[in-house]
């Protein structure tokens, strides 16, 4: 998460169980996070709307997030 409260959301491939970056698609959608809500089983509910898709360009040095960049309108 960024400090401004942005998200990259990417969907996991059908049929794998890996949290790995090759198990996630590379097109993704940037999001804002708008509400985030503790649930009563102790789980997080967030709810973000979507602004841009992203392609994701590769891992970050030394961190757990990636490097993406937008796409143009007809890709």
């Amino acid at each position: 998460v960024a400090g401004d409260g942005r998200v990259l959301a990417l969907a996991r491939r059908e049929g794998v169980a890996g949290d790995a970056l090759a198990d996630l698609y590379t097109v993704g959608v940037e999001a804002e996070i708008q509400r985030t809500r503790k649930m009563p089983d102790g789980s997080t509910s967030v709810l973000i709307e979507g602004r841009h898709r992203m392609r994701v360009l590769g891992p970050a040095a030394a961190t757990t997030a990636v490097r993406a960049a937008p796409l143009a309108a007809d890709d």
